[in-house]
């Protein structure tokens, strides 16, 4: 089935959720297109937005909660001026699958599993907090990996001073400029990688722009906040504008796309040398690091050759320096009959002699 919208007529396609798994009556949850700005997908509890599976650019959603490119089935998305949906084909059709949204809410794909004879649950879209839409707030992004998973866009700050909110589980309120911007002339853009894009219903989109041509669009609005390619695909194509606060940003592990961030240009020139800064501490450190690592394997060096050279010369002597034996008589002759006018001194073992 298609996943999407008719814009002729106005028909929604969308999968709504049970009431219960064993009563088939249209539950609370809903996963549809949301049409405002750049088309998104969206799943929904009554009017309310939960999750935010994203638009298309080209290669995937951009919520990327699911997996893309698998054996097992491939995506096809159709955006023209009558219709936007999504669809799947199975690849292998000796193998059962179906996409769900079961009655607590969650988005599923399963496979039947032939040897169970049941279904098996094969990715689940909402896995962790940074699921949650909007759950850092407006210029902030989240990352599960980090403690607290929220944290403010760079140029930006906690809309709370106090460090107990920053370290606070609820990060609603999210972020706010530390300068405004300036409009005319005075503003510059901040390139931010590897991130799930803000939500798109306050966006503008075109396919026919390049990159260049976009940074140029949003500098002339000054409600414009940030751009990025539309479509990823050949080094990038296609121009998507934001307008109003960002919300709803992701650091991901493993793809993610490019953000140009719009800032006062003041604000920029202070991010890029305290960048400097640390680009010249981290090439210090690795200069220093290799320094001691190369006088301590000197050293160590010098140390193996210098024990293997005592060795030998230890050996050579315990050859040279052997004392040769004298019996008892040669030695009574040698001492005056160990005559106390032959006493050289005293040590641990008695008096030695002349």
């Amino acid at each position: 089935m298609k996943l999407g919208r008719n814009f002729v007529t106005g028909f929604d396609w969308h999968i709504s959720s049970w009431k219960s798994m064993q009563n088939p009556a249209p539950g609370l949850y809903s996963l549809r297109t949301d049409p405002q700005g750049l088309p998104q997908f969206v799943l929904k509890k009554g009017p309310e937005i939960l999750f935010r599976a994203g638009p298309w650019n080209g290669a995937y959603l951009t919520g990327r909660t699911l997996p893309t490119v698998n054996p097992i089935y491939s995506f096809e998305f159709v955006w023209n001026e009558n219709e936007i949906y999504y669809e799947y084909e199975v690849q292998n059709h000796s193998v059962y699958t179906r996409y769900l949204l079961n009655p607590s809410g969650l988005i599923q794909r399963t496979i039947w599993n032939e040897r169970k004879n049941d279904w098996e649950v094969f990715a689940t879209s909402q896995a962790d907090q940074c699921s949650i839409y909007a759950y850092c707030g407006p210029y902030a992004t989240c990352n599960t990996n980090e403690s607290p998973p929220c944290k403010c866009l760079e140029g930006f700050m906690h809309r709370s001073a106090s460090p107990e909110d920053i370290n606070s589980v609820d990060w609603s309120n999210g972020c706010t400029r530390r300068t405004p911007l300036a409009c005319e002339g005075g503003d510059s853009f901040l390139k931010q990688t590897g991130l799930r894009i803000p939500d798109t219903s306050k966006s503008w989109a075109d396919l026919s722009i390049d990159l260049k041509e976009c940074e140029k669009l949003c500098l002339k609005n000054c409600s414009c906040t940030a751009y990025t390619n539309l479509d990823i695909r050949e080094g990038g194509r296609g121009c998507l504008l934001w307008y109003g606060d960002l919300t709803d940003i992701s650091e991901l592990n493993e793809g993610g796309q490019d953000l140009y961030i719009r800032l006062a240009t003041c604000d920029l020139n202070h991010i890029q040398n305290k960048g400097r800064i640390k680009e010249k501490q981290k090439a210090a450190i690795i200069a220093i690091s290799v320094i001691i690592t190369s006088g301590m394997m000197l050293l160590a060096l010098w140390l193996y050759v210098r024990r293997k050279k005592l060795r030998k010369t230890g050996e050579h002597g315990k050859e040279d320096l052997e004392l040769p034996a004298f019996d008892f008589a040669t030695v009574a002759m040698a001492t005056n009959n160990f005559s106390s006018n032959n006493i050289l001194g005293q040590g641990g073992f008695g008096p030695v002699y002349k």
